[in-house]
């Protein structure tokens, strides 16, 4: 929320005869509790001060219609817009092509397990269909009873055609790791007590972790947020036991930054100390104003971020925010965890047992082994060392550098190349090319 920050319209000096704000935005992507609470906090700050004049500043805030509005340019798009490329995305696009397009058959290699904890998915969305290998509500019905325990929750998918927050997560999650089996929790949605919107409950969201990790996954996507204002220390326990649980087993959590600016306070999950907090950067790989610094460990593209979901929606649409870009963080996760099994599997390399294994969980012990990729302290130090000096957004150029369509045709040779690639980057290193 930069705009209602003091560097922002509550600065005199910049906008001194400001009268009246207009806000106009986007639904869809956010939840319905955390979108109308950021709009009511922007009009709280923005008229609680006055301007030079001494006159208090009017807000009026509604939702972008898509007839006539001043976001048309980016939610529906003029042809530049539906042309538009993401530099980040596109770059690695021919790459996550070729991935795909790999026998899994011929490889072996299962696919990733992430678990997609959010409002639910829309399962027959073009990207995400056939990927749900299972899923699970913990949202209750409570307009049903018949005694039958499943009865008393709604679906974990939701209506056909519904572009929702989960749905949006699912298809960047599978864009960026097309060897995904997808593991849907659809969390508990309940009315605030001003009635402004909805919001989702940790004791949901502690039900959903601890379902994901006895499910096996490999990766767990959180994008989204609680603040840190809920009365209920029993709540948060609980829901930091199963982080910490899920953590130790050695599954990769990502999580969202709050997306309020210098406005920002503590949320969770991110605030147990257990998730890969993943905040919006710009196309370049700069922070997003709407990000702070110490909320977040690692950026990826969050704004402007072009998305086809699905051909019975716009052809291309742009969103924003740290959800964004911890769903795109999620799915980095699990393409690096297929390339390392790839590099290990294609390698004849037999995984490292645990009594073998160093705790910093990188090292080679021999040349029969191959240390396997596995751990928030594993992919954070992978995350680093892809990332440029001075820079927390990770970059696939490694990996696009050295791969064409023609690469897999030879199995050992491109796993001797991918472990060429991640050797350095497990031990924390940069990578400067192949020997």
């Amino acid at each position: 929320m930069g705009w209602s920050s003091t560097s922002g319209l509550l600065d005199k000096n910049k906008f001194p005869q400001l009268e009246k704000v207009n806000l106009i935005y986007q639904e869809g992507l956010e939840d319905e509790h955390r979108l109308w609470s950021y709009v009511d906090k922007f009009k709280r700050l923005v008229k609680s001060l006055p301007n030079s004049a001494g006159n208090k500043v009017t807000v009026q805030a509604g939702p972008d219609k898509k007839e006539k509005s001043f976001m048309e340019g980016f939610q529906q798009g003029n042809s530049a817009v539906k042309k538009r490329q993401h530099k980040w995305l596109e770059s690695s696009e021919h790459f996550r092509r070729i991935l795909n397009s790999i026998d899994d058959e011929m490889t072996e290699v299962r696919p990733i397990k992430i678990a997609i904890i959010d409002n639910g998915v829309d399962a027959a969305l073009s990207i995400p269909k056939g990927k749900i290998a299972n899923g699970a509500s913990f949202f209750p019905n409570k307009n049903i009873n018949t005694g039958n325990y499943m009865d008393h929750y709604y679906p974990y998918y939701v209506a056909s055609n519904t572009l929702n927050h989960g749905s949006l997560v699912a298809t960047l999650v599978c864009k960026m790791c097309p060897k995904v089996k997808l593991y849907i929790c659809r969390l508990d949605e309940k009315m605030s007590g001003k009635g402004e919107g909805r919001y989702l409950t940790m004791e949901s969201a502690t039900k959903a972790v601890k379902w994901a990790t006895g499910q096996g996954v490999d990766v767990i996507c959180m994008s989204w947020t609680i603040e840190d204002n809920i009365k209920n220390e029993d709540a948060q326990q609980k829901l930091r036991d199963v982080l910490a649980t899920a953590d130790d087993k050695n599954i990769i959590m990502v999580s969202s930054a709050s997306d309020q600016g210098g406005n920002s306070t503590k949320t969770w999950p991110g605030e147990s100390g257990r998730c890969i907090r993943i905040g919006a950067s710009t196309e370049t790989g700069d922070k997003s104003s709407l990000v702070h610094q110490r909320d977040m460990e690692f950026l990826f593209p969050g704004e402007e971020v072009p998305l086809d979901a699905n051909k019975e929606h716009l052809s291309r649409t742009l969103f924003d925010g740290s959800s964004v870009a911890t769903a795109i963080a999620a799915g980095t996760a699990g393409l690096l965890l297929y390339l390392d099994r790839l590099a290990q599997k294609w390698g004849g390399f037999e995984e490292e047992s645990d009594n073998r294994r160093d705790s910093d969980n990188t090292r080679e012990a021999d040349h029969k082994t191959w240390v396997p990729l596995k751990g928030r302290a594993s992919m954070k130090k992978v995350f680093e060392s892809m990332s440029i000096t001075g820079n927390k957004c990770p970059s696939l150029d490694m990996f696009i550098d050295q791969f064409n369509e023609y690469s897999f045709v030879e199995l050992e040779t491109a796993g001797e190349t991918l472990r060429g690639i991640l050797r350095p980057l497990k031990n924390g290193q940069k990578f400067f090319g192949l020997n």
